[in-house]
C-alpha cells in the first residue's frame, strides 16, 4: 500500500470523512496530515511532471494512482460543503482550506477536475452513466450526482467521471 493510500485511509473511511460535524476534537491533527498529504502529492506530481514530453499521460502507471487519490480528496472536499450553498460548513472551514489548497496545487500542475452535478445531461458527455432515476416536474435530464469526477491532465482525459442522472417522468 502506498503512503498516499495510508494517509487517505487515515482520514477517509470509505469515501467519507471520519469525524462527525459536531465533534471535531482532533481538527489540528487532521489539518497537519492534510498538509503532509499535500507535500507528498507535490513529490508525486514532480515525478509525473518529469515524464517524457511525448508520453501519453493515461499510459503512465502513476496517473491511475493519482486519480484515485484525487477522487478521495475530492469526496472529502465535497463533504465539507453545505449542499444548498456550496459554502463550507462553519465547523469544517479549517479543513476546507487545506483541501482547497490541494486543488490549487493540482490546477497549477495542469490537472482539471470536472464536477457536473446539477448540470444538464447530454449524451455526448465523457462521463459514464451508472444509474438513471425518474422524477416528476423535470423537462430535461440532469446530472443529479457525481460518483467520480472527470479528470484531465494537460488536456488529456485520464479519468472518466461516473454519474447518476435524473430523467423526466412521462
Amino acid at each position: 500500500m502506498s503512503i498516499f493510500h495510508e494517509i487517505a485511509e487515515q482520514f477517509l473511511v470509505p469515501k467519507q470523512l471520519r469525524f462527525p460535524k459536531q465533534g471535531l476534537k482532533d481538527i489540528d491533527s487532521i489539518i497537519l496530515n492534510l498538509e503532509t498529504l499535500q507535500e507528498d502529492l507535490k513529490l508525486l506530481l514532480a515525478k509525473i511532471h518529469n515524464l517524457e514530453p511525448d508520453a501519453v499521460p493515461s499510459e503512465e502507471p502513476l496517473i491511475p494512482l493519482l486519480c484515485e487519490i484525487i477522487t478521495d480528496i475530492w469526496r472529502a472536499y465535497k463533504r465539507t460543503l453545505e449542499p444548498n450553498t456550496q459554502e463550507p460548513y462553519p465547523e469544517l472551514r479549517r479543513i476546507y482550506r487545506p483541501l482547497q489548497s490541494i486543488f490549487d496545487t493540482l490546477a497549477r500542475e495542469e490537472f482539471e477536475l470536472i464536477d457536473r452535478t446539477n448540470q444538464k445531461y447530454d449524451i455526448g458527455l465523457t462521463e459514464k452513466v451508472l444509474a438513471a432515476e425518474k422524477k416528476m416536474g423535470l423537462d430535461h435530464d440532469i446530472i443529479s450526482e457525481m460518483i467520480k469526477p472527470t479528470i484531465f491532465y494537460k488536456g488529456n482525459l485520464v479519468q472518466r467521471g461516473e454519474i447518476i442522472i435524473t430523467t423526466p417522468e412521462n
